[in-house]
């Protein structure tokens, strides 16, 4: 059994900014490894993505955010609950993310181990304690995210026990990102942009929040996103003619790479002491 100190230790709390959506939505660029300040979730404009759909068009898209609010309803609490948040064109959010069935008070009896499912982040939603949103800039459609969503609701929540160090929010939250990069590079024409804008994300929140505990020393997480990154650099590798784009995520995948290959086995140790 993990014990609550014994993960609290590893985490610190982070200091957010936050704007306005109609404020970040004029902010978007097409520069790689842009990334538009963090927004707060309106809880009143948070729905069900079947709620976005209601109304929409048939080739209705949705901008992909990483998500972040305190993990309990408590001040300076220093630990966050990560999800993946999407907007629409009437900036209403759908926000899904892992949850469980259980309440705080049954882990302190059973443990952390237990079975979680991808669920919308409404209900779970405490009185000012709003998410915080981080935009990618980047857009899917509706089916697009939902294989996203269920995807990696296969491999970390159907397959995993939610530990909260080995596997936790996180490790759902960044497979979700992983495999939207992946339906980037199935696109006839590669968006070397909107890749890395989406990695940039990454780089400044869940790559970096909590000593990226759940996500560097999860191997699923860790074999998700070499596979994704193998896939970066053959598809620009098989490029002639780079353009400047290109060029940086170029840059960025290689230093993914190595972020990965050092990070990963150091956390792997920490946390099988821990």
């Amino acid at each position: 059994m993990v014990q609550i100190r014994s993960v609290i230790s590893f985490f610190s709390p982070r200091e957010k900014t936050s704007h306005s959506a109609e404020a970040s939505l004029k902010q978007k660029s097409s520069a790689s490894g842009y990334v538009a300040d963090p927004i707060t979730v309106d809880p009143n404009k948070m729905c069900s993505l079947d709620s976005l759909k209601e109304g929409a068009t048939e080739n209705a898209v949705y901008e992909l955010m990483f998500a972040t609010k305190a993990g309990l309803p408590l001040p300076n609490f220093p630990v966050s609950h990560s999800a993946i948040a999407l907007r629409d064109d009437k900036d209403r959010f759908a926000v899904y993310g892992r949850q469980s069935p259980y309440n705080f008070t049954m882990w302190l009896d059973k443990g952390f181990k237990i079975r979680t499912k991808k669920d919308n982040e409404m209900p779970y939603l405490n009185k000012g304690f709003n998410f915080t949103a981080y935009p990618t800039g980047v857009f899917f459609s509706k089916e697009e995210m939902e294989y996203c969503l269920n995807e990696a609701d296969r491999l970390i929540n159907e397959k995993q026990s939610c530990n909260m160090v080995n596997s936790n929010c996180y490790s759902y939250s960044v497979t979700v990102m992983a495999l939207a990069i992946q339906q980037l590079l199935e696109r006839p024409i590669l968006d070397s942009a909107a890749i890395s804008r989406i990695i940039s994300v990454m780089e400044g929140h869940p790559l970096s929040d909590h000593c990226a505990f759940g996500v560097f020393n999860n191997p699923v997480v860790v074999d998700k996103l070499v596979s994704v990154n193998k896939q970066i650099q053959a598809r620009l590798g098989a490029i002639d003619n780079k353009s400047e784009e290109d060029f940086s995520l170029v840059k960025q995948s290689l230093a993914l790479s190595k972020k990965i290959e050092e990070e990963a086995p150091k956390l792997r140790i920490l946390s099988a002491l821990s």
